[in-house]
């Protein structure tokens, strides 16, 4: 079994959302601004005033995953959360693209309803890296992402991910009382190692084959020797 390896993130933040628009047109729009990718926390919030008006935070981050080419056996995002407001919001790890590699914008919030970086926003394009989960005061999260997750993280440079409340993923617009239901999360470069977010996995192995003798025949397919 190899030792598992961290990776903390290297851009983490999080944008806020206004919208007067219809539920659905407003769980893929874009967001307003970005708050913060430095030294403040990260913010996860769903408001809604009577299915008129909206105001979400959602949290993202990227990892440098350059290194990583072959899917690993196991993945896990980690994360520490707390000040929970009203109980906070259930949410989920979701595949994310933003615009550009290295830079949040505040259209990436809709980067969790896109299959590519210049893809459109489109609710069939949303895929959950991991099941749904309960927010809990001053607790660790240590999340397993699914296999989707372990071969994108080899396939792709820059690894991104979004933290989006279950409301919005979900498609259940309750509760719509206006209050504020929202959890916070510390970043990176807050200067607290203890608490940073960061993603980790166990390696996978390149298969190997070895032939020793007699003949050896490929009757069909294709065969990639690297």
């Amino acid at each position: 079994m190899s030792t598992p390896i961290k990776i903390y993130p290297n851009v983490d933040g999080y944008i806020r959302k206004l919208s007067t628009a219809s539920f659905n047109a407003m769980r893929i729009a874009g967001g307003v601004s970005v708050i913060s990718t430095t030294s403040w926390g990260m913010a996860n919030k769903y408001l809604n005033a009577s299915d008129l008006a909206y105001q979400n935070e959602a949290m993202f981050l990227e990892f440098d995953t350059r290194s990583i080419t072959v899917p690993p056996l196991s993945l896990t995002f980690n994360i520490y959360i707390y000040d929970l407001d009203r109980g906070g919001n259930d949410f989920y790890v979701m595949r994310s693209y933003w615009a550009s590699d290295n830079s949040l914008v505040p259209g990436d919030y809709a980067s969790w309803v896109k299959s590519s970086a210049g893809g459109s926003a489109n609710l069939a394009n949303m895929h959950k890296y991991s099941s749904k989960q309960t927010a809990v005061d001053d607790t660790w999260f240590n999340i397993t992402l699914d296999s989707v997750a372990r071969v994108d993280i080899a396939n792709r440079d820059y690894f991104q991910i979004a933290i989006i409340s279950d409301n919005e993923v979900d498609g259940v617009s309750a509760p719509n009382d206006g209050f504020s239901y929202n959890f916070s999360a510390y970043t990176d470069e807050q200067g607290d190692p203890g608490s940073s977010p960061y993603i980790e996995y166990e390696p996978g192995t390149n298969a190997k084959m070895e032939i020793l003798g007699g003949n050896t025949k490929i009757l069909s397919g294709k065969v990639l020797i690297k």
